[in-house]
């Protein structure tokens, strides 16, 4: 039963209808509530709903229940980073890469923070990794072009 609501959700996350996804992986997480790749992607759900602080609590359990799986430290980066929390993200970034060093979104946030943090030259060795051939899976969604990353960044005066 739990599966058939994991399978929902992820239909759904996928189709952006959030709140009905979030509704499905909440009845599929009361079937199996340590199942990490349920909370996996509840937390990214969540994220994107806008809910950082919910998102936050289900990559923490998600750390707690598996302290070797890399997306609980890359999705908790991501809430901490939502949040403003650059330099605390940058360091759970670093954990996911630790973990799983060809974790793209991993390298991908870890470079955006170090840019934010203006740590150039951190920032640079993972961009140039990843514009690398082969330098590492591509997990991501979507690539990012170079020109869209450099917009992302605030502008100093």
């Amino acid at each position: 039963m739990a599966l058939l609501h994991f399978n929902r959700a992820n239909t759904l996350s996928e189709l952006a209808r959030l709140t009905e996804a979030l509704a499905a992986y909440d009845r599929a997480l009361t079937v199996e509530p340590d199942n990490i790749d349920m909370r996996n992607n509840r937390g990214n759900a969540r994220l994107e709903a806008g809910d950082a602080t919910g998102a936050s609590d289900d990559f923490r359990r998600m750390i707690a229940a598996a302290p070797g799986d890399a997306r609980g430290y890359n999705g908790f980066g991501q809430t901490l980073q939502e949040q403003g929390g650059y330099a605390e993200a940058a360091r759970q970034y670093e954990r996911a890469v630790m973990l799983e060093p060809a974790f793209a979104d991993a390298r991908h946030n870890l470079t955006l923070v170090r840019l934010y943090l203006r740590d150039f030259s951190g920032a640079w060795p993972e961009y140039e990794y990843r514009c690398a051939p082969g330098g590492y899976r591509n997990s991501m969604r979507r690539q990012l072009p170079s020109v869209e990353l450099f917009e992302r960044l605030p502008r100093w005066g």
